[in-house]
């Protein structure tokens, strides 16, 4: 009898049952799984796990743990039939993602703010919610 009455009566014990404001109740609430539609360009490759690569070759312009934007180089691609095309590497993402880069993307100067293209929708989709709630505010996607 004592429980049902001290729920009937609904004691405050310091814990707000009900959020204060639409912030806070964004924040509270029960989320839901987001998986967000990501473009892939069809035949690129991408891993969630690490994929097999070969050494480098000491003599090769690309050297590993070459750094270029948010990815790091691990390791050698394996080399295709035609001699037509560029060496390509295996690099690791800062988010843990693995993809595959050609040697001219990573040695590009220009290419400071290369990512995974994971990162490169969470960058859109920042900038976007940055846009509508503050409206033009002349941050690039690099900032993001």
């Amino acid at each position: 009898m004592g429980k049902e009455r001290a729920e009937e009566i609904k004691i405050f014990d310091g814990i707000h049952r009900v959020p204060i404001d639409k912030t806070a109740r964004l924040v509270v609430q029960k989320g839901e799984h987001y998986a967000p539609d990501v473009k892939i360009q069809e035949g690129k490759e991408h891993w969630e796990n690490q994929p097999h690569f070969y050494p480098i070759p000491k003599n090769s312009i690309v050297k590993k743990g070459q750094r270029q934007g948010r990815l790091v180089v691990l390791g050698k691609r394996y080399r295709s039939d035609s001699r037509n095309t560029p060496p390509r590497y295996i690099v690791r993402c800062d988010c843990g993602r693995f993809e595959v880069r050609t040697s001219r993307s990573i040695r590009n100067h220009k290419n400071i703010n290369d990512r995974c293209d994971f990162c490169w929708n969470n960058a859109r989709i920042k900038q976007s919610a940055c846009f509508i709630q503050n409206g033009a505010t002349g941050k690039k996607l690099r900032d993001y």
